[in-house]
């Protein structure tokens, strides 16, 4: 874990590198600091966080998903979009931890049994499920104190996704909506394309050339280009899907879909909506 500062007041936390970086970002106002998801490793954050400010800190949740939620049992205030409440509980029991860090550690053992077996004594823990979660919703300010952060509601990776402007600094945080390496789209808790299509819109509306995107995994900042790549790549595939038969096809198959540096995973049964507009 390490942090670097990106402006003044504003701190980028990363671990890992490549693609399996896991990015958290800390805004600190003149009152408060606001802490963009928490990661996933149970590791001392809060501690980490307190060599850089003293103020008191909210948690605010782009997703509920595992990678994002894995130090909020050391902070008082955390808040989430309410559609994220049930994949938030799912991802942070005992259970599901567990057979997530199984997966991760049976693939590294492939290839470096050492650091596997210091991940495993390391991983195999739980979340406090005790966590009291504050809604986000639509429209919402948080006030730092002379530093404001607009959230908007912009559903597809999950069904609770938000992102966060902050306007005086042109900068926004999109969580996994927007990622170098390509988004997830494939998982059950996903939307469809068109209405990931539509939230790639209000992100790009949000947006004005010079600012920038700050996401939750690997390259960041990226910038307003990225997002009209990502709004091409699925234009096309929902063009696709409509001339396509999908209805014999297996809804369970993971799909891939590119355009030029924007890549998607899917599957079938997310194109069908589109399909049933044009009808």
């Amino acid at each position: 874990m390490k942090a670097k500062e990106l402006d003044e007041n504003t701190w980028l936390i990363t671990r890992g590198e490549g693609q399996s970086s896991i990015h958290n970002y800390l805004l600190v106002g003149e009152h408060k600091a606001a802490l963009i998801d928490t990661g996933l490793e149970e590791e001392t954050l809060q501690a980490f966080v307190s060599l850089i400010t003293d103020k008191p800190i909210v948690v605010i949740h782009t997703h509920g998903h595992i990678d994002h939620i894995g130090n909020d049992q050391q902070f008082e205030e955390v808040m989430l979009h309410p559609r994220d409440v049930d994949l938030y509980h799912l991802h942070s029991s005992a259970e599901f931890r567990r057979e997530f860090f199984k997966r991760q550690y049976e693939e590294m053992k492939q290839n470096d049994p050492d650091k596997a077996e210091a991940f495993a004594i390391k991983q195999f823990q739980t979340i406090n499920q005790t966590v009291a979660l504050k809604p986000l919703t639509e429209g919402m300010v948080v006030d730092l104190g002379t530093r404001k952060l607009k959230v908007i509601e912009t559903p597809g990776h999950t069904q609770g996704c938000i992102s966060l402007v902050d306007v005086d600094k042109k900068v926004i945080y999109t969580g996994d909506m927007v990622c170098e390496m390509g988004v997830l789209m494939h998982f059950a808790e996903a939307t469809t394309i068109n209405v990931y299509k539509q939230s790639l819109e209000v992100i790009h509306s949000a947006m004005t050339p010079e600012y920038r995107l700050f996401s939750g995994h690997q390259l960041s900042p990226l910038t307003i280009e990225w997002v009209e790549k990502y709004l091409e790549c699925v234009s096309e595939l929902i063009e696709l899907g409509k001339t396509s038969d999908l209805t014999n096809q297996s809804v369970n198959e993971i799909l891939f879909y590119s355009k030029e540096n924007a890549k998607i995973s899917y599957r079938n049964d997310q194109l069908l909506d589109g399909i049933r507009e044009t009808n």
